[in-house]
């Protein structure tokens, strides 16, 4: 069964990692958005971790630490077995868009060819990083 329900949600950019090459064939970049559940709590902030793939990279090339934002984002979950025969989980937020709020221009999407499902993007053998 394949599920391509999208979320967003806002807050202001924390943190944006350089690309990382992790296979020939595979590359990926984290974004950290700062994010209050709600605004009675503005002391306690909650860091959300997303992960741009492939020709998503670029969208963070758009935007920078400090700068408010929309994300759209896919929820993606692997099972992995490691090294010492035990069942490890992983939840990956994968970014789908970025826009930038308050009048900023939105961050362009990757090319129509190049664009990847960021729910089915990697092969089932993979490591899940």
């Amino acid at each position: 069964m394949q599920n391509n329900e999208t979320f967003r949600v806002s807050g202001r950019i924390h943190l944006i990692s350089e690309t990382q090459q992790v296979k020939d064939s595979f590359r990926k970049r984290e974004l950290v958005l700062e994010y209050y559940d709600h605004p009675t709590f503005r002391n306690y902030p909650q860091y959300l971790k997303f992960e741009a793939t492939q020709e998503r990279c670029i969208l963070l090339d758009q935007v920078q630490p400090g700068t408010d934002v929309q994300v759209e984002f896919g929820l993606r979950g692997r099972e992995w077995i490691n090294p010492k025969g035990e069942k490890v989980f992983f939840t990956t937020l994968a970014l789908i868009s970025i826009v930038p709020v308050h009048g900023g221009a939105p961050a362009p999407p990757p090319p129509a060819d190049l664009q990847i499902d960021p729910l089915n993007e990697l092969p089932e053998d993979d490591l899940p990083f």
